[in-house]
């Protein structure tokens, strides 16, 4: 089944969901944007534009983050805050196909 490019965009809600989350998390746990870069060997820049909701952690960057701050990477993903639609819900769902299809 071929799948247009646009289709695997998450709703722009979700992305700030996520953002806000990862923001959350991460000043709950008294961490700075430069604590979490060194620790999860990501850039402040790129950390900084997740948490605002301007870009699209890929499964990896999610996993380095979750084990930076000490969470499983289903953090990210708990309940429905990526999946508040069935649009979202969706995406969500061939994110997972996909990852695993791409790991073997």
């Amino acid at each position: 089944m071929y799948v247009k490019k646009n289709e695997l965009t998450p709703p722009k809600d979700a992305l700030t969901q996520l953002g806000e989350d990862l923001r959350g998390l991460r000043r709950a746990q008294g961490l700075t944007l430069d604590d979490l870069a060194v620790a999860s060997g990501k850039s402040v820049s790129f950390i900084s534009k997740i948490e605002r909701g301007q870009a699209r952690p890929s499964v990896t960057t999610l996993q380095e983050l979750a084990g930076a701050l000490g969470v499983p990477v289903g953090w990210f993903l708990k309940q429905t805050a990526l999946c508040p639609r069935m649009s979202a819900l969706v995406w969500c769902a061939r994110v997972v196909v996909e990852s695993s299809a791409i790991r073997g």
